[in-house]
C-alpha cells in the first residue's frame, strides 16, 4: 500500500478494520520480506498472512480454512521469511516498537518528522525521539544509513 497516493499503511488499516469489524475475517496478501513486520502484522490477530509470490492453491486453502474457523495461519512462504529474518512464531522480533518501525517507515519514504507528528497526532519532539531510538538501537548514525535500512528491510 502506498502511502504517496494518501493510503494508510497496512498496520493502522488493520487496525482501523479490527475496530469497525471486530468479527470479519482479515487475510493479509503481501510481498513483505520483513520478519519483524510480518511478526507485528501476525499480532494484529488477523487470520491467516500469505506471500504473493505463493501458488494460488496455497491462497486458496489458507482461504477456506480461515473460513471455517482454522486458527492463525501462515503460508509456508510467509513462516520461511519470518525465520530467516529470525522473527520467530514465538514473538521474537526487531528490536524496534511498533511506534519506532512506523515513524521509521514513514521517514524512510520521504516524510519529514513534523508531516509524521502531524498525520500521527504526536508531537514533534516525540517523533523525534522514536526515530533517535531506533537509530540507537540500530546502531546506526545517520539519516541515509536509515533510509538504507528501512528500504533493506522491507519498511518502504
Amino acid at each position: 500500500m502506498e502511502r504517496s497516493q494518501g493510503n494508510e499503511d497496512g498496520l493502522r488499516l488493520i487496525h482501523r478494520l479490527r475496530q469497525s469489524c471486530p468479527n470479519t475475517p482479515i487475510v493479509v496478501f503481501t510481498m513483505l520480506t520483513n520478519g519483524g513486520l510480518l511478526t507485528r502484522i501476525k499480532e494484529t490477530g488477523v487470520e491467516a498472512i500469505v506471500g504473493k509470490n505463493e501458488a494460488p492453491g496455497i491462497l486458496r486453502q489458507i482461504c477456506v480454512d480461515v473460513i471455517t474457523g482454522t486458527c492463525q495461519r501462515l503460508s509456508p512462504g510467509i513462516t520461511a521469511r519470518m525465520s530467516i529474518a529470525g522473527a520467530l512464531a514465538d514473538g521474537t522480533t526487531s528490536p524496534l516498537s511498533p511506534r519506532e518501525i512506523e515513524v521509521v517507515r514513514m521517514f524512510a519514504t520521504g516524510s519529514t518528522l513534523t508531516d509524521i507528528a502531524g498525520y500521527l497526532h504526536r508531537s514533534l519532539a516525540t517523533i523525534a525521539t522514536q526515530k533517535r531510538s531506533a537509530m540507537r538501537k540500530l546502531n546506526i548514525t545517520s539519516n541515509a544509513d536509515l533510509v538504507t535500512y528501512a528500504r533493506d528491510n522491507g519498511l518502504t
